[in-house]
C-alpha cells in the first residue's frame, strides 16, 4: 500500500513541476509612478497660462519581477494635474484668475529606446475648476464676460508629448527614474495650441503580476489536494 501511495504522490508532483517548467518566462508590465510638474505655454497670450502639479501613472510593457524596465511599449495607467490660470495680458489690461483640475483615466500609448527616448501620448479631461477674467473692460477681447465665473465642468485635455528629445533620465533601470518632456497640450480658447512641458521624478514602482503565474500555483494546489485526498481515503480503508 505504501508503494501505491508514494506512486500517486509523486505523479502529482511530477504533473505539477512539469506544468511549471513549461511555463515559458515573459516579460511582465511594471507600473511607474511620478511626481509631476506641467505648464502650457499659450502663444496667443505669449506666455505660461496654466501651471501645476499632478502625478502620472505610466506601465512599461516589458519589465521582470524584480521591477527592471526596458525598452518597448508603453501606456498610461492614471494621472492627474491640479493646474491654476493667473496670469495677464494686454500689461495687466486683462487678469486672469482660477485654475482646473485634469484627470486621465488610462488610455493612449507610446514607445521607449533603450536609451530612454520616448514619446507618449493620452487624452484625459477636465474634470473641475474655474476661470475668471477681469480688469479695465477688455475681456471681451479674449471671448470672456468681465467679472463672470466661467465654470469648467468638462473638457478634453489632451497630451501629446512627442518632442524627440523627450528623456527618462536613468532608464533602463530600477528605479528612480526623472520625466523630462516637451509636446503639446491641446487647443487655446483662441483656437491655437498649448505648447506643453511635463518633468516629474519617480515615486514608486509596482510590478503586475502575470495571471498563468496565480493558475499555476492554483493547479499545484489542487494536485497536492488530490494527492492529500487519495492518501486519507486509502488510510479509511486499511
Amino acid at each position: 500500500m505504501l508503494s501505491s501511495i508514494s506512486k500517486l504522490l509523486s505523479g502529482s508532483l511530477i504533473g505539477v513541476a512539469a506544468l511549471v517548467a513549461v511555463a515559458p518566462a515573459r516579460a511582465l508590465p511594471v507600473s511607474v509612478t511620478y511626481n509631476m510638474q506641467y505648464s502650457f505655454f499659450s502663444p496667443a497670450a505669449g506666455k505660461v497660462v496654466l501651471q501645476g502639479p499632478g502625478t502620472l501613472t505610466v506601465q512599461f510593457s516589458n519589465g521582470t519581477a524584480g521591477g527592471h524596465v526596458s525598452a518597448g511599449a508603453l501606456h498610461v495607467v492614471s494621472g492627474t494635474a491640479m493646474l491654476t490660470n493667473n496670469f495677464t495680458v494686454l500689461g495687466g489690461a486683462i487678469v486672469f484668475t482660477g485654475g482646473q483640475s485634469d484627470v486621465f483615466l488610462g488610455s493612449g500609448m507610446g514607445n521607449v529606446t533603450a536609451g530612454g527616448l520616448f514619446n507618449l501620448a493620452t487624452v484625459g479631461h477636465i474634470a473641475s475648476g474655474f476661470i475668471h477674467c477681469g480688469g479695465a473692460g477688455f475681456c471681451g477681447l479674449a471671448g470672456f464676460v468681465t467679472s463672470v465665473n466661467n465654470m469648467l465642468t468638462s473638457g478634453p485635455r489632451t497630451l501629446n508629448l512627442n518632442n524627440p528629445l523627450n528623456m527618462l533620465a536613468g532608464f533602463p533601470s530600477l528605479g528612480p527614474q526623472t520625466f523630462m518632456a516637451l509636446g503639446t497640450g491641446g487647443m487655446t480658447p483662441q483656437g491655437g495650441v498649448f505648447s506643453a512641458m511635463a518633468n516629474g521624478q519617480e515615486i514608486g514602482r509596482q510590478v503586475v503580476p502575470e495571471p498563468t503565474t496565480g493558475m499555476l500555483f492554483g493547479l499545484g494546489l489542487v494536485g497536492f489536494g488530490i494527492a492529500a485526498s487519495a492518501l486519507r481515503a486509502r488510510a479509511r480503508r486499511a
